[in-house]
C-alpha cells in the first residue's frame, strides 16, 4: 500500500494492490491504524485502483477503518475502485458512506495481479 501526505497534513492517501479480502485485509487495518496514530490528518484516502477483489473480510476491514478513524475526527474515503470492486461496493450499500461516486471509478483496467496478497509500500505526494 503507498502512503502518500500532502504537506499540509489534511489528508493522506493510502494505495492499495491486489485483493482485500480475508487472509490479506489485516495489511490495510494495520496501515490506516498506522496513519491515524502518526499523522494529524482529517482524511485518509483509499485508492482501490490497484485492487481486483473484495470480499467479506475485506468490506468488513474497510468498515473497521472507518469505524477507527471516526473515533479520532478523521474521514475515510474510497477512490478509483475498480468496475468489479465499485458493483461490491454498491450491492453491500457501502458507496455513500465511502464517498465514492462514479467519477471515482476507475476508467482503465489494470492488469491481474499474481496470488491473493496485498502489497504495501510507502510514498509522498498530496491526496
Amino acid at each position: 500500500m503507498d502512503q502518500q501526505t500532502p504537506d499540509d497534513a489534511e489528508a493522506v492517501r493510502l494505495a492499495a494492490v491486489g485483493a482485500l479480502a480475508r487472509d490479506t485485509a489485516s495489511l490495510m487495518q494495520a496501515a490506516v491504524v498506522d496513519v491515524l496514530r502518526h499523522h494529524l490528518s482529517r482524511r485518509i484516502d483509499i485508492d482501490l485502483a490497484g485492487v481486483t477483489f473484495l470480499d467479506a473480510g475485506g468490506i468488513r476491514t474497510l468498515l473497521t477503518c472507518r469505524a477507527d478513524a471516526r473515533q479520532v475526527g478523521c474521514r475515510l474515503t474510497l477512490s478509483n475502485p475498480q468496475p468489479l470492486v465499485y458493483r461490491v461496493l454498491n450491492v453491500a450499500g457501502l458507496l455513500r458512506p465511502f464517498g465514492v461516486t462514479r467519477s471515482h471509478v476507475a476508467v482503465a483496467a489494470q492488469p491481474a495481479h499474481a496470488g491473493r496478497a496485498m502489497q504495501l509500500a510507502d510514498a509522498a505526494a498530496p491526496c
